[in-house]
């Protein structure tokens, strides 16, 4: 997708591009739709994720990344959604994330109510999980 492509649409508030065998985003792709509230990116090809890659979306309330094979996330990539409430990331390779990181990443998510990480073979849970609700199944 080029750079430009959600130009102009900044009252979408539901964005679905799952299954499109999408293998990367670009920094700031979604900046312009400051109006989203639900984005779904399930079932593509992500292997990694830019820092910068959701930032701008600070009313997104839920986002989808489940079946990709993330494996590493950037300490800086959810920052800026303080309205996140839902965040997917079941059935990627998480299994090797230290638990310092997963401090990092969740750090900023204030308003995360549920956090799905099942199907990522982790050996123990995210300390966030004693807070909110991370359902295993």
């Amino acid at each position: 997708m080029p750079a430009e492509f959600f130009s102009g649409l900044g009252n979408l508030q539901k964005v679905y591009l799952d299954s499109n065998k999408l293998t990367q985003l670009l920094a700031n792709i979604f900046s312009s739709l400051s109006s989203l509230q639900i984005l779904g990116l399930s079932s593509n090809d992500l292997t990694h994720l830019r820092a910068e890659a959701f930032s701008g979306l600070n009313k997104l309330q839920k986002l989808d990344l489940r079946s990709n094979n993330l494996s590493e996330l950037p300490a800086e990539v959810f920052s800026g959604l303080s309205n996140l409430q839902e965040l997917d990331l079941h059935f990627n390779k998480l299994n090797e994330l230290p638990a310092e990181v997963w401090d990092d990443v969740f750090s900023e998510l204030d308003s995360l109510q549920k956090l799905f990480l099942y199907g990522n073979g982790l050996k123990e849970l995210p300390t966030i999980c004693s807070s909110i609700d991370c359902p295993n199944h």
